[in-house]
């Protein structure tokens, strides 16, 4: 029972320091290229979908 309440708070910590991370690039990819619209994104969205798919599916997988 401890070993998998251990391995749940392990999974929510990665998923929210990938949260963290994504929105900080994000965050800096805007910061550098302010000339860039909306409808172009810096970080290519196929990498967005895949890091979210694969947090939220971790994440539900443990709940």
């Amino acid at each position: 029972m401890l070993v998998l309440v251990l391995v749940l708070v392990l999974v929510l910590v990665l998923v929210l320091v990938l949260v963290l991370v994504l929105v900080l690039v994000l965050a800096l990819a805007k910061a550098q290229l302010p000339e860039r619209r909306w409808g172009q994104a810096p970080v290519p969205p196929g990498l967005v979908a895949s890091a979210s798919a694969s947090a939220s599916a971790s994440a539900w997988a443990w709940a």
